[in-house]
Order: C-alpha cells, then sequence, then structure tokens
C-alpha cells in the first residue's frame, strides 16, 4: 500500500526563540549558491557560501557554521575531500554535513558515510526535503504557512 502523498507544507520562518543558525553553502555554481541563500535567509538562516573545498574548510575554521551544505563536485578541493578535513577536526565531527550532488553515483550512501557526511540530498531537491533534512540535523522548528492561516470560528484568519 502506497502512503498517501502529504500536502507540502511552506516553511515561511523559523519559529520565533531560537538561537541563530548558520549554514555555509558550497557550491562552484553560483546560481545554485544564490538558490539556496535566499531560500534558507528568507526563513531566518544565516549563510555564507564557498565556491570549492578549499575555501569550505577556511570559511569553516573561520565562521563556525552549524551546518554545511556541501556539494560533492567541484574544481580545486572537491566536496568529499573538504569533508574528510572537516570531520577531522574535533569541531567538524560536531557539525553536520549534508552532501548534496546531481550525480545519481554520488548518492552511494556509504560512499558518503566514509567521508562522514551526516545526510545526502540529491540535485534538484524539493523545497520540503531540504527544510526537513535541516530540521532533523539541527533540530530546528518552523512556522509553516497554514499554520498563520488557521482557522478563526470557521473563517480563516489572515
Amino acid at each position: 500500500l502506497e502512503k498517501p502523498a502529504r500536502p507540502e507544507r511552506r516553511v515561511i520562518e523559523l519559529h520565533p526563540g531560537q538561537a541563530t543558525q548558520r549554514i555555509l553553502v558550497v557550491d562552484d555554481k553560483e546560481e545554485n549558491r544564490l538558490f539556496l541563500r535566499e531560500m534558507l535567509q528568507s526563513v531566518g538562516f544565516t549563510t555564507r557560501e564557498a565556491f570549492n573545498g578549499e575555501d569550505a574548510v577556511k570559511l569553516f575554521e573561520e565562521w563556525e557554521p552549524n551546518l554545511i551544505l556541501m556539494d560533492l563536485r567541484m574544481p580545486v578541493m572537491d566536496g568529499f575531500a573538504a569533508t574528510r578535513l572537516i570531520k577531522a577536526t574535533e569541531r567538524g565531527r560536531r557539525t553536520p554535513v549534508i552532501a548534496v550532488s546531481a550525480s545519481v553515483f554520488d548518492e552511494n550512501r556509504e560512499l558518503v558515510r566514509q567521508i562522514g557526511a551526516d545526510d545526502f540530498i540529491g540535485k534538484p531537491f524539493k523545497q520540503d526535503e531540504l527544510f526537513q533534512k535541516l530540521a532533523e540535523q539541527l533540530h530546528v522548528v518552523y512556522v509553516y504557512a497554514e499554520e498563520e492561516e488557521a482557522e478563526v470560528d470557521g473563517h480563516t484568519a489572515a
């Protein structure tokens, strides 16, 4: 039996009162970084961006993000090598890394585990899938669009 598809719930913001969450977005393609930055910042995450693994390792050390979205295929230093370097540090072992890739070959869960990544998301991904993985790793709580438009006395409150 197939489970009925649950309607996609649109995240509108982080629930108030939570600590600021810093997310390092690592991708060699500017349009991918821009897309993620806008999506994450629109709900209240703080972001910084790196364009290759070498830049990611440097920013990880300087900025101390709470989570890293790491593209696996990049020039200079790929996400595999950067994740291994980050996870080799004490703070890196405590910082969740979500590997991101458009390649079905990178989806080998064992390889992702071997480099120390905490989770994997394939491109293109759905917004709710990404927010769900962030919630699992960072233990954040969201405010969803339908919660804001809750019914009051049988009428939708705007």
